[in-house]
């Protein structure tokens, strides 16, 4: 699986297990990362984009996804009045 956080780790000019280290993190945990066998906090994904350069959404597009499913306005969604109509 080609994931944009494998492209990035590759990418960058110092190898892995030393970004793994400045998280306080071993090699094999970054590399289940990149695998998406381990989902990472939201804190390691910050420390992850600001290490590699990225921002969180470049490095997970899932969470990108994930965000923008959850930003909706509350006043668009329809009313219960509304959609008992539709049933009626």
């Amino acid at each position: 699986m080609c994931t944009p956080l494998k492209h990035a780790l590759v990418d960058h000019h110092e190898p892995a297990y030393l970004v793994a280290y400045k998280m306080g993190r071993n090699d094999t945990w970054l590399s289940r990362v990149a695998r998406g066998i381990v989902e990472p906090t939201e804190f390691e994904k910050i420390q992850l984009s600001k290490i590699l350069g990225e921002t969180v959404e470049e490095l997970f597009p899932a969470h990108a996804q994930l965000v923008l499913d959850l930003d909706f306005d509350i006043d668009s969604l329809p009313t219960e009045e509304a959609t008992n109509e539709k049933r009626a």
